[in-house]
């Protein structure tokens, strides 16, 4: 393996640690380890068999311009091997790390950056690639099954994530295939000749992926994460998902806008069944006005002397539920003179209804501006429901889904005082009504669309809002690996202070852009960890006249990286210049006795503008030999970030031996999309906020309203508490008509018949 791809990834096969908090970072980071030291050495055989596989293909080749064809690729391949293996080191390490981050919430930073919409054409070349690339994955996921179904759902069990699909996490063979796919473009070969290095790909590397699949598996059952999962994919489980959580903003389903289609015909066929001594069945449930009758013996209304009366009760305010059959009885017989009667079913259709407006009207859920609109389609509701029969047997009917659309509408509309364009609904609804159901199927289309441009916005904002804290962890997170490098590298020894002054604040910004530009494990990181510790190197004493020597041989190396590194970082002349003059005295110091005169230490120090750090105890004197300290320290460097084993600022270590409750564990697997009402310490009200985003990187949950703004930024620990002092609850997603009908049939069933 050359140098190069190995100081960009270093296989780590510790000893296992069994039990303890798995860290998603600390998981991912070795296992992606495991993944890079399982596949190198078979791509280092591989690329040795492509060689020979290509000389035979020459060999064998029918005519000159093939035979050419194939002796370039051979030489290309070696030219380029090193970077081939570089690049695909670097794809797979890509892949493990955007585990850690957003996923395709925000979109492209750049929208230069974004893909073409609609549909594009694809080459003849590129469908082959695809072809051969999706079949060698195909075959090793049927081969290796079980074993990829448990990685997956162990992993997204880490990563608090629901089980991905097929190819939905980094081990699945396709992320092996498509990385070197395009390591590959790094030669310009004909088609047929990749589709040859493909090939043997397919042989050497992918079929023989197996034994890191049962060693990633062992690692995480030895974690303790999901140990007892049953092997074998299996339909996904029913019950809330990150779908059903995230319908409370979207709007109702097909199958979320009613209960059960019987639920309000058994209830209107109860009521209107005839009892001992005339007179609908008695219900008596509280608060309603179930059993009451209407008077004995009086003619009874037909549907245009009932729909009358309806339309002479339209009124601002709604009438209260045990007020409202009284009411109707009113307006059908305004002088009083004459005996009135309702019918069975009319009057149990108008019981129902005011029972669910009662429900509906004192729903603390609901806004009062929301109350307040809501209740002004009593009458015409109920105009429906003793017309339209439908209203009871149909769960899609309009006037049931526009309630309940109506009922979902976003609480901020509420909260700014309503929406002109809602009012406008209701308004035409309720001047229109004549019991036809038409008008609402018109209102709920529009009001569809109202919701539907409120939530492409919300849905804009929200990416914004998200992609702003995103940016905000992903600085954390490079920040964190820049400050272990330089951590590592200066590893307590002595170094004037203005060195250590360079290395933890200019270098560690170097390392940091480097890391967010290029990632952890490139070229250029290689490159300023290289110069980082052959500074540390260059400073410690040199006793040996032949360190002496190889100081002076590795100075123009180590002055040319530092320059290049203040030419990137754009360091001001003064800083550089005063810092190079106090190495060239240090270094001219070193080079000339072995150990300085007494005196020297000072003046240096006070040439420097401070003094020479006192000797710390380093953990293992620094080697004669420059090169191995540097490819020894800088080894362990990445070892160490690329297995997450840093810690982040402002990061503490979670408390040990801790038992979980209910509300942490409630709190920790919270998933995103789901609606919370959350009242702080210092509010009346609760706000009802959405869980956009949980960052694995350092633990905040960001919320937002909807839309789409941020609210609240709390960590899994503050929304524990939050639901055990009960000022967090999981907002109710199911619609409000619909939860007023449970309720009603649940207070019907405890009632005898």
């Amino acid at each position: 393996m050359n140098s190069k791809a190995e100081d960009n990834v270093v296989a780590f096969r510790a000893a296992m640690r069994a039990g303890g908090t798995a860290s998603p970072r600390e998981v991912v980071g070795y296992c992606r380890n495991l993944a890079m030291g399982h596949v190198q050495p078979l791509l280092q055989e591989m690329l040795d068999k492509a060689d020979d596989a290509l000389f035979r293909l020459a060999d064998k080749a029918e005519d000159n311009r093939t035979q050419t064809a194939y002796f370039e690729a051979m030489r290309a391949l070696r030219r380029q091997r090193s970077t081939v293996e570089s690049e695909y080191a670097t794809q797979l390490a890509r892949t493990f790390d955007a585990l850690l981050l957003p996923r395709g919430k925000a979109g492209p930073a750049d929208p230069a950056q974004a893909q073409p919409q609609g549909l594009t054409l694809v080459g003849s070349d590129e469908l082959e690639e695809n072809l051969a690339v999706e079949g060698m994955a195909g075959k090793v996921r049927r081969t290796h099954q079980t074993a990829l179904y448990g990685i997956g759902h162990r992993l997204a069990h880490v990563l608090q994530r629901p089980p991905p699909d097929e190819a939905g996490h980094p081990l699945d063979p396709e992320t092996f295939c498509q990385a070197f796919r395009e390591a590959l473009r790094a030669l310009d070969l004909e088609i047929r000749i990749r589709l040859v290095i493909l090939k043997l790909f397919d042989q050497h590397v992918a079929s023989r992926l197996g034994p890191l699949y049962e060693e990633v598996n062992a690692y995480l059952v030895g974690r303790g994460i999901l140990p007892d999962l049953r092997q074998g994919p299996a339909p996904r489980a029913s019950g809330p998902s990150r779908e059903g959580a995230a319908a409370s903003s979207t709007g109702p389903g097909p199958e979320e806008e009613g209960g059960g289609e019987g639920d309000l015909v058994a209830l209107l066929q109860r009521l209107a069944r005839p009892r001992p001594g005339g007179g609908a069945a008695a219900g008596g449930v509280p608060g309603g006005t179930f059993g009451q009758g209407s008077p004995a013996g009086g003619a009874v209304a037909d549907a245009p002397a009932l729909a009358a009366a309806l339309s002479r009760l339209a009124a601002d305010e709604p009438i209260p539920g045990a007020q409202l059959k009284g009411a109707v009885m009113g307006a059908l017989d305004p002088g009083g003179g004459r005996a009135v009667a309702l019918s069975g079913m009319d009057e149990s259709a108008i019981d129902i209804v005011a029972m669910l407006f009662d429900f509906i009207l004192d729903d603390p859920t609901l806004p009062a501006p929301a109350r307040a609109l809501i209740g002004r389609l009593q009458i015409p509701v109920l105009k429906v429901a003793v017309l339209d029969k439908s209203f009871f047997s149909q769960r899609r009917h309009p006037v049931r889904r526009f309630l309940s659309a109506l009922s979902r509408v976003d609480v901020a509309w509420w909260e700014e005082g309503g929406d002109g364009r809602l009012q406008d609904l209701v308004e035409g609804l309720v001047s229109a009504s004549d019991g036809d159901a038409t008008a609402f199927a018109e209102a709920l289309e529009a009001l569809q669309g109202l919701q539907e441009a409120a939530r492409a916005a919300a849905d804009r904002e929200e990416a914004s809002t998200t992609r702003a804290v995103q940016d905000q962890d992903r600085a954390l997170l490079t920040r964190g690996m820049a400050e272990e490098a330089v951590a590592r590298v200066m590893e307590g020894r002595p170094l004037p202070p203005p060195v250590e002054a360079f290395l933890q604040g200019a270098w560690r910004d170097l390392l940091m852009d480097i890391a967010r530009r290029e990632g952890q494990g490139g070229e250029f990181w290689q490159q300023a960890l290289n110069v980082a510790s052959l500074l540390v190197w260059s400073l410690a004493p040199k006793p040996d006249p032949q360190a002496r020597e190889q100081l002076r041989h590795l100075l123009p190396t180590l002055l040319r990286g530092l320059q290049e590194g203040m030419d990137r970082l754009e360091l001001p002349p003064g800083e550089r210049r005063a810092l190079l003059d106090l190495l060239a005295r240090e270094h001219a110091r070193l080079v000339r006795r072995p150990e300085p005169a007494e005196g020297d230490a000072d003046k240096a120090a006070e040439a420097g503008g401070g003094t020479v750090s006192a000797p710390h105890a380093a953990s293992e004197p620094v080697p004669a030999d420059g090169r191995s300290f540097m490819a020894r320290k800088v080894e362990e460097i990445n070892r160490r970030i690329s297995e997450g084993r840093f810690t982040l600022p402002g990061e503490t270590a979670p408390a040990e031996g801790g038992v979980e409750d209910l509300h942490a564990m409630t709190a920790r697997e919270l998933e995103e999309g789901t609606w919370l009402e959350h009242r702080a310490e210092d509010e009346a009200q609760p706000v009802r906020m959405k869980l956009s985003w949980k960052s694995l990187i350092s633990g905040r949950y960001l919320f937002v309203d909807a839309r789409g703004l941020k609210v609240r930024e709390m960590d899994a620990t503050s929304l524990a508490a939050a639901f055990r002092a009960g000022r967090a609850r999981i907002a109710e997603h199911t619609p409000v008509f619909e939860r007023a009908i449970g309720s009603l049939m649940q207070r019907l069933e405890a009632e005898p018949d």
